[in-house]
């Protein structure tokens, strides 16, 4: 839709530029969005409905509004109210180069200025040696106070559909045991972490997207069935060049930081056999070239990093 000026009207969740007045995520519900300067994170297509019994606009395929289980992007804006509500393919305004992810949830955005939460499932990957991930993977599934991860409580399944389609959702989920886990990951949804249950909010002073303090929910890494929710947090920052920090606490003497940005990983464990792991691998297996795109993997000896990022959650203390 564009105004009789040729504008362009938005409908769903953007970011402005956070160097501008009212910069970082907004809601906009028929409202002008400059297409070259802000980005949709989940944005509508399709037909603009007002739904009288419910009291609330709508806007998607109208397939969507009437199967809100299908695959596609549905906004909802309900009459009298500020916020708009969306559900769907999801797009963090993040490019991380050789980490790639692909994510899918809901998301709610308030009036310019006061933020946005959202409830994500996320495919992640990034290169890194198999064996070693696979070491964390076991020493994370192995934890005895990990709490089982119930994905019926998350948007897992609608994830699914968004990435797989109908079918392929209810392949991957007529595989699952009656635990409600994997014997095996499928190909189709194998990530190096496919997460889910994570509690997005917007953090204005950090100019971050950072996960909540219910912690991560691990699906599986790799094609490592995993179905734990552990404590931990991940930060997706959009300043500058983009920087990603991603902690995971199983306790004060197994925990691991990852930070990443400009195509180098920062790894800090106080688990010494997962340090020794990596120590010990040839340098060109932690440097990967692709193209114009490096991937680089070293350890930071320091723990400053890691502890000026925990320090900022009071679960960690």
């Amino acid at each position: 839709m564009r105004t009789p000026l040729m504008e362009h009207l938005g409908i769903g969740a953007y970011l402005r530029d956070v160097d501008e007045p009212g910069g970082g995520p907004y809601g906009a519900f028929v409202d002008e969005v400059r297409s070259h300067d802000e980005y949709p994170i989940l944005a509508a297509a399709g037909e603009l409905r007002y739904d009288k019994r419910e009291g609330k606009y709508q806007a998607g395929t109208p397939e969507k509004m009437l199967q809100p289980n299908l695959p596609g992007t549905l906004i909802e804006l309900v009459a009298g109210q500020c916020e708009v509500t969306g559900s769907g393919p999801v797009q963090l305004p993040v490019d991380y180069g050789l980490l790639t992810q692909r994510t899918a949830g809901s998301v709610k955005v308030f009036p310019t200025g006061t933020g946005m939460e959202a409830a994500l499932t996320v495919g992640m990957d990034f290169p890194f040696d198999d064996n070693i991930w696979k070491a964390l993977a076991e020493r994370i599934l192995a934890w005895p106070t990990a709490i089982p991860l119930d994905v019926t409580q998350t948007t897992f399944e609608p994830a699914l559909r968004e990435w797989l389609g109908l079918e392929g959702a209810d392949e991957v989920l007529g595989g699952m045991t009656l635990m409600g886990a994997f014997k095996k990951t499928p190909a189709s949804i194998q990530h190096r972490m496919l997460m889910t249950g994570l509690d997005l909010s917007w953090d204005a002073s950090e100019e971050s997207f950072i996960s909540g303090e219910n912690g991560i929910g691990i699906v599986s890494m790799d094609k490592q069935p995993v179905f734990r929710r552990i404590p931990g947090r991940i930060e997706w920052g959009i300043a500058g060049t983009g920087i990603l920090r991603m902690y995971l606490h199983l306790d004060e003497e197994n925990w691991y930081h990852f930070e990443y940005r400009n195509g180098v990983m920062n790894v800090t464990s106080k688990d010494q056999a997962f340090i020794d792991l990596i120590t010990e691998l040839k340098d060109d297996k932690r440097r990967i070239k692709e193209g114009d795109q490096r991937f680089i993997y070293q350890i930071l000896p320091s723990r400053s990093r890691r502890n000026e990022f925990v320090d900022r959650f009071p679960e960690f203390d």
